[in-house]
């Protein structure tokens, strides 16, 4: 659809047409459109650069708005700790889809139910899966009842987990600020896993499995050891629970268990 702004406005009354505009943009940007006055004039459209004296588009002023943007006022303890977070969240030895997902945490950018209601007015705010709450991202990764159980077997200071922040950027530059470079990865990756885990089924023995697996092992282990103690704790968690017959994969060797009794 090709639309130029004369198509929003009704020839007519010279105001614009809501109906048109409620048929094309979103609620939230549709009260921002009405609610630009509209020239009474009657001059022919033009297209017009904003940042420069003749209101015409050139390199130089470009790059002289670039320039006013980063130097925009602003404080400066507040601003390198905003690039520090940047700079040790993109150098962070973690896979590629932890990153991002920081990176989309850090911008607000995940689909919480309080960012859906922006676009779709029909959508709960509320959190699904504790509803106690109204889900913007420090609540889901913070504040659900669920993400208390993993943050407590963390071994994580709670003092970073529960700071004052409450927009994601703070919360995490604090922890950024806080936590030695293991730590700060075993941060990331547990919110990565706090928010894709399949919260659809979540049964008690399920939320079990994976509060248990966000605690920090007190030494360096190997890959196939972390998966043996998987595995053990899987069949200890069938006993407890009753369960005649269980399923398990692994990709290593199953006498590891042995190893594991101690432990």
């Amino acid at each position: 659809m090709s639309l130029q702004v004369q198509d929003l406005i009704d020839l007519n009354t010279g105001e614009w047409d809501s109906a048109t505009v409620s048929a094309i943009f979103w609620p939230i940007d549709y009260e921002l459109i009405l609610n630009i006055p509209l020239s009474r004039l009657g001059a022919e459209d033009l297209v017009m650069w904003h940042y420069a004296n003749n209101s015409l588009f050139s390199v130089r002023s470009a790059y002289h708005l670039m320039c006013a943007m980063e130097f925009r006022p602003c404080s400066s303890d507040s601003r390198e700790a905003e690039q520090q977070w940047w700079w040790r969240m993109w150098q962070a030895r973690l896979p590629c889809k932890v990153r991002v997902f920081a990176w989309r945490a850090a911008l607000n950018a995940l689909p919480t139910s309080l960012n859906l209601l922006k676009r779709i007015p029909d959508t709960s705010s509320i959190c699904p899966f504790c509803h106690e709450g109204k889900e913007d991202l420090i609540h889901a990764l913070v504040h659900c009842t669920f993400a208390w159980q993993v943050w407590g077997l963390s071994n994580i200071s709670s003092t970073v987990i529960f700071s004052t922040a409450a927009a994601p950027l703070p919360w995490l530059q604090f922890a950024s600020s806080a936590l030695e470079d293991e730590e700060f990865r075993y941060f990331l990756c547990l919110c990565w896993t706090l928010w894709n885990w399949d919260w659809g089924d979540c049964a008690g023995f399920r939320w079990s499995c994976i509060a248990w697996l966000s605690r920090r092992l007190a030494s360096r282990a190997s890959s196939e050891l972390v998966e043996a103690m998987a595995a053990r704790e899987a069949v200890l968690l069938a006993m407890r629970h009753g369960w005649q017959s269980i399923l398990i994969c692994l990709s290593q060797n199953i006498e590891l268990l042995n190893e594991t009794a101690h432990l």
